[in-house]
């Protein structure tokens, strides 16, 4: 659809203005650009995403906040978060579906604006970034992943303010939309300093054990028994046996991965030029580790996918942060938006959303 290329060009447009002129980071392009990614987003027609079904199915088995904690085996496949908005959403919407992605959709949008305006140098450039490759596969498919990965990414920033109280709240909370955001706190893990030669030697060394054995992730996590979690990954193993899911771990090493892997030089290259106490060393470290860790579980691509994304979020920001460094920033500029536009072309391909596209009204 056209429209996704017509808001990435404006995207690029306004980034081009802000480099010269920070006044057109304003209240009113910002709230037009929230209102229209969250309508863009929230209201298009029910089905034409690969996870619209199953979240309309967990819509109408979802009745009451009473059953999460009766029967909780059976619920806690969904976070409590979730379970309890959609109680809520059916006491004003009813079955009208298109407007529970709408509320989760518009959630996302509101947080990763505000933090983007708090922490972003070149805004529009990040928002150019996150429309083009966080945009497509949170927001408009993984509405839970898409408010919990909203506060994984606040809670970096605070613990790179060695804000660590608040770091671990808003974890928690995200925790409670979506369980991969457990994964986000692998960041109490690392120190917020530069990273060191040890640091870059851990990160070789998992990405080689991975490559060279094969770490079955899923087994061991469902072993541990965790209640929500393991359920999870019990039934995704269920609908892998029987076929019903497939991953090929010979796809592990795509053109995406290959392209954030180059990346990753780009990026260690310009922490050289970063303060030592800036937040772009913690972000880093959490990307080299979406790599490694991506490459250590690669064994089990479902697993491996949901760590290297979750992680791989910090990407965003390195590659925005990194204007401030060039002395002719619409270089780096450009590459962003060349970089941008493949990997929603990328995106839209798989998703079937090129031709697909519509409003819930249409």
């Amino acid at each position: 659809m056209i429209l996704f290329f017509l808001i990435l060009l404006v995207l690029f447009i306004l980034s081009i203005v802000e480099l010269y002129e920070k006044k057109v980071v304003h209240i009113v392009p910002l709230t037009v650009l929230g209102l229209l990614l969250s309508v863009f987003g929230g209201l298009k027609k029910v089905g034409i995403s690969k996870d619209d079904l199953n979240y309309v199915t967990s819509f109408e088995a979802i009745q009451s906040i009473k059953d999460y904690f009766v029967d909780f085996s059976e619920w806690s496949f969904h976070e409590p978060s979730f379970h309890f908005i959609v109680v809520f959403l059916k006491h004003i919407f009813a079955n009208q579906y298109h407007w529970y992605f709408f509320v989760f959709v518009s959630m996302a949008v509101l947080i990763k604006f505000l933090m983007f305006y708090k922490y972003a140098d070149y805004f529009y450039a990040l928002l150019m970034l996150y429309f083009a490759i966080i945009f497509p596969v949170h927001e408009m498919t993984q509405i839970r992943v898409s408010v919990g990965s909203a506060f994984v990414m606040y809670s970096w920033f605070l613990y790179s303010e060695n804000k660590k109280k608040k770091t671990l709240f808003f974890l928690l909370i995200a925790f409670l939309f979506h369980y991969s955001s457990l994964i986000g706190f692998l960041v109490f893990a690392l120190k917020r300093d530069r990273a060191s030669f040890y640091f870059y030697s851990i990160v070789v060394a998992l990405a080689v054990l991975g490559i060279v054995f094969k770490f079955d992730s899923k087994d061991f996590i469902i072993s541990m028994k965790i209640s929500g979690i393991s359920d999870k990954l019990s039934a995704y193993k269920a609908a892998e046996d029987a076929g019903l899911v497939s991953y090929d771990d010979s796809k592990i090493f795509n053109v995406i991965f290959i392209s954030r892997l180059a990346l990753s030089g780009f990026f260690i290259f310009v922490s050289q030029y970063a303060s030592k106490d800036s937040w772009y060393h913690i972000f880093l470290k959490i990307y080299l580790l979406s790599i490694s860790l991506y490459l250590l579980l690669s064994a089990d691509p479902s697993v491996a996918v949901r760590v290297g994304d979750l992680l791989g979020l910090s990407c965003i920001f390195l590659f925005a942060g990194s204007i401030r460094y060039f002395r002719y920033r619409l270089i780096p500029l450009a590459i962003m938006f060349l970089y941008s536009f493949t990997v929603l072309c990328i995106s839209l391909y798989n998703d079937k959303l090129f031709t697909t596209y519509k409003f819930f009204f249409q």
